[in-house]
């Protein structure tokens, strides 16, 4: 791939290098390159199922000329049959094997029949494998780039575009790799078909040639439009899984407004617009298919006429004919291979993109492990700033491990950003963060995470059951479950339901009231048993009571636990051993 690579970009500057075909190939290995990390695990099966589908071209390229044969012989066992070259051996083959018996004749057509059905539908199942596996490592390898995306990062990306390339533009990804090894089979095949033709008439291979790659190249240039209308499609598909995404999640707010024939009429605007699009694809499609078959047929016309001018015996020409007639699947597979890799470049450049962008985990800063409990933890004159909206400026502050840490601010005041440095998710702008001394933005992201948990404003419930919800893919007990929705002050609630831990919350948990919310929030959290326990605005929803009440049990169970209360209004008295104003 690398010196194919090599050859086309040499030949880019040359006046075939700006053909269609030569471009469109270039473009296509630059990208196979790229996708090498996603097949890295099927190396070997990759050049198998190349085997497999060119020897299945070769067995059925051999039997095709040995039916002719038989054809010819059984129409007159007197028909003059060429005694030398392919045919000539085929012939010989043919006659010696009807000598001993039909049967066997006819055994060795159906052997041979056989054995390309076996190879051709291993092929297909180790392609079908191929594409299936390629599309499942797509999907992950961008679930986690997802999942890794630094977080200012992540919130500049849509999340129509996030959705979108999960759920549709990772399968061109699998369908760009099938369609090259698809490529690659067919033009092998291609050149088997033709050799054999060369060595049953080189003059009708070489006129073969000429006609079949000069009206491929005609063909090659009207399929541009495609790529265009491949890079449209993506487009306005990210702006319907956006629009499909917001408008779920708002559904109350709309209906409580009165405003679902408004957003009714945008969404079938939108999707009008995304079938339109897929809708001349298909039409471009469907007209440049039949290219392949009008072609084929110009060819065959072809050479009919220059073997009857040249004195070739029917029998060549009848073999040359129908070689060139099963050539047709082939020339079709490249042609379908070509178009899927034309209108494939819009969705593959999404996905790539995202797959080239830098995540948290290339963060070689992060080389510090905490051997033991941490002690002290300070901020030094941190600062941070949103597109240069100034949010924290010199803001300094001791943290002691066992304490419990009040910060408190309006609204804006940049109170959830810090709680964002000390989740990792953000770096200050300048100033410094220690641990123990340390640089705190060295210390290994999932170490510092393993010892703390957060509430909060900002933390969501998923749409799934109270159980999946409170354990967020850890192994937890129901025993610990349940203590933890104690603490929480949601045990009795929960217990009361009909379907308990198993209970459904809906989207962001819809289903329950704000109160409710932050409590599971908060018992999500307390399962963890973490070393620090920071509360963003976690009790807002709840009656000042209720959080005296929540507070307390969390200091009598936990009493050895770190707290940071993150809040804008006054806490229960006692609480706090240092109240923090930002």
């Amino acid at each position: 791939m690398q010196q194919a690579l090599t050859a086309l970009r040499k030949a880019r500057h040359s006046w075939w290098g700006r053909l269609p075909l030569v471009a469109t190939l270039a473009g296509d290995l630059r990208t196979a390159r790229e996708l090498l990390p996603l097949i890295s695990g099927l190396k070997r099966a990759l050049p198998v199922a190349v085997v497999l589908g060119l020897l299945s071209s070769v067995i059925d390229s051999c039997a095709v000329s040995l039916m002719v044969l038989i054809v010819f012989k059984g129409i007159s066992s007197d028909f003059p049959l060429p005694d030398a070259g392919l045919i000539g051996e085929l012939a010989s083959f043919a006659e010696a094997a009807a000598q001993k018996s039909p049967v066997v004749l006819w055994g060795t057509v159906i052997g041979i029949a056989l054995v390309r059905a076996l190879v051709a539908g291993a092929y297909s199942v180790l392609s079908a494998h191929l594409t299936n596996s390629i599309h499942h490592r797509t999907r992950l390898s961008l679930f986690e780039k997802f999942m890794a995306l630094p977080y200012q990062d992540l919130a500049r990306t849509d999340y129509g575009t996030m959705t979108n390339a999960l759920q549709v533009e990772s399968w061109y990804v699998a369908e760009v790799v099938r369609s090259l090894c698809g490529l690659m089979i067919a033009v092998c095949s291609l050149v088997v078909y033709l050799v054999i033709v060369f060595f049953i008439s080189w003059p009708l291979g070489i006129l073969a040639m000429i006609l079949g790659g000069g009206l491929r190249w005609l063909c090659a240039g009207l399929k541009q439009p495609l790529r265009r209308m491949g890079f449209e499609a993506t487009r306005t598909n990210e702006e319907l899984a956006l629009r499909m995404y917001t408008r779920m999640q708002a559904i109350r707010t709309i209906r409580a407004h009165g405003f679902e024939k408004a957003e009714v009429a945008q969404f079938e605007g939108l999707s009008r617009e995304v079938a339109g699009v897929f809708t001349r694809m298909a039409l471009v499609e469907n007209y440049l298919r039949p290219l392949n078959d009008v072609s084929i047929l110009v060819v065959m016309a072809a050479l009919c006429f220059f073997s009857a001018a040249m004195g070739d015996s029917l029998a060549i020409t009848a073999t040359v004919i129908a070689l060139m007639y099963r050539l047709q699947p082939h020339l079709g597979r490249i042609d379908g291979a070509l178009l899927t890799l034309v209108k494939s470049q819009g969705p593959l450049a999404a996905v790539l993109k995202q797959l080239r962008a830098p995540d948290m985990r290339d963060d070689a800063m992060e080389d510090l492990s905490l051997h033991s409990p941490w002690q002290t933890l300070r901020f030094e004159k941190v600062s941070f700033a949103y597109e240069h909206e100034p949010v924290l400026v010199n803001l300094s502050f001791e943290l002691k491990r066992g304490s419990v840490l009040a910060i408190r601010g309006l609204s804006g005041a940049g109170k959830s950003t810090l709680v964002s440095m000390l989740l990792k998710l953000l770096k200050p702008a300048s100033g410094r963060i220690t641990i123990d001394a340390q640089d705190f933005m060295r210390v290994k992201r999932e170490q510092w995470l393993s010892g703390v948990a957060a509430a909060g404003q900002d933390f969501e419930l998923m749409d799934g059951t109270l159980a999946e919800n409170l354990m967020l893919g850890r192994d937890i007990a129901e025993e610990e479950l349940q203590t933890a929705l104690r603490l929480a002050e949601i045990d009795d609630f929960v217990m009361k339901l009909p379907e308990g831990l198993q209970t459904r919350v809906g989207e962001k948990g819809i289903r329950l009231s704000g109160g409710q919310r932050q409590r599971i929030v908060l018992a999500r959290a307390l399962a963890a048993h973490p070393d620090l326990l920071i509360l963003d605005e976690a009790a807002s929803a709840v009656s000042i009571d209720m959080e005296r009440k929540i507070y307390g049990n969390i200091r009598r169970a936990r009493p050895g636990i770190t707290l940071i209360v993150v809040t804008h209004r006054e806490l229960p008295e006692g609480l706090a051993d240092e109240v923090f104003e930002v």
